[in-house]
């Protein structure tokens, strides 16, 4: 099978993450790399002190938030809306994205991006960004998946994800 990458885009709630893994299964080449890992992994330091980063009680008097530990242990977290997130770690997780996406087609793989992607496809000022993410893939063959629900289900399946992860 001739690799290609696949990218899942579409608002919250509309079931990318569901389909992206259904994707997965069915293509023996394919892996898949969802925003939302990447995003919590760029948005979080561990607590110690290094050349680089303050102690963790600075960063916890400033703008971030413990949110206690994880499986490696304490962590701290940059809280999601906060404008730092919104400028740098958003960005930062969709240039690691396609850079391993890149590099995995190089390799013979297909990776799938399961990502909102709708910012940098439908606002004016994004359209030359989705030109870049597009062009950064060369010949290699691309398909674009936009995940869309009607208002009302949309509307309901939001309700029930707030009910459960208020974040």
């Amino acid at each position: 099978m001739v690799p290609k990458i696949i990218f899942i885009a579409g608002t919250p709630c509309t079931g990318k993450t569901t389909l992206a893994r259904g994707i997965a299964v069915e293509i023996p080449s394919a892996f898949l790399m969802e925003k939302d890992d990447i995003n919590t992994s760029l948005s979080q330091v561990r607590p110690t002190t290094n050349g680089n980063l303050p102690p963790a009680d600075e960063y916890l008097k400033t703008q971030y938030t413990e949110i206690g530990n994880d499986e490696f242990g304490p962590v701290i977290r940059l809280p999601k809306r906060q404008e730092f997130f919104g400028r740098h770690v958003r960005d930062q997780t969709y240039e690691v994205m396609i850079d391993v996406a890149k590099r995995n087609l190089d390799l013979g793989k297909s990776p799938i991006l399961e990502s909102l992607l709708t910012r940098q496809f439908t606002e004016n000022s994004g359209i030359s960004v989705a030109e870049g993410i597009w062009k950064r893939f060369g010949n290699n063959k691309r398909i674009m998946i936009f995940a869309y629900l009607p208002e009302d289900e949309l509307k309901k399946r939001m309700i029930e994800r707030m009910e459960v992860d208020p974040e």
